[in-house]
């Protein structure tokens, strides 16, 4: 609870400090972290900060639970977000469409996820 009351607070970096502490720094909760802390940075317009754990949060995923996990393509997702807003639609093509094929794969074709992950990708291509 220290840990959510960190971030309900603004101390995300003590919140995430806590559940690296607590968990370890590979754990996939801890990839969570991350990958939240990454959007929070995002927001704020501190992109390198928000790349790097991005970034961070996909290899954790990716070594932990491998490549056709629902949360490795939240991750893929979050990735072609952030390039998007950067203008890199290359990049976010290739991310959204791993978030896409991992999501074909593991969720039902109804899925809310899947359904918004194809709008995204088809927005990403008409960038093109």
């Amino acid at each position: 609870m220290v840990y959510l009351g960190c971030f309900w607070v603004g101390n995300d970096e003590v919140g995430l400090k806590i559940f690296k502490d607590v968990l370890g720094e590979n754990h996939p909760n801890t990839a969570s972290s991350y990958s939240g802390l990454a959007l929070l940075y995002q927001s704020t317009e501190e992109h390198t900060k928000a790349l790097l754990l991005h970034k961070k949060a996909l290899n954790i995923r990716l070594t932990f639970l491998g490549e056709n996990h629902p949360f490795t393509a939240i991750s893929y997702n979050h990735l072609a977000t952030f390039y998007y807003s950067q203008g890199d639609y290359l990049k976010a093509l290739d991310y959204m469409q791993k978030a896409v094929d991992i999501r074909e794969m593991v969720l039902p074709a109804n899925h809310p996820d899947l359904i918004n992950s194809k709008e995204d990708l088809a927005t990403i291509k008409a960038m093109l």
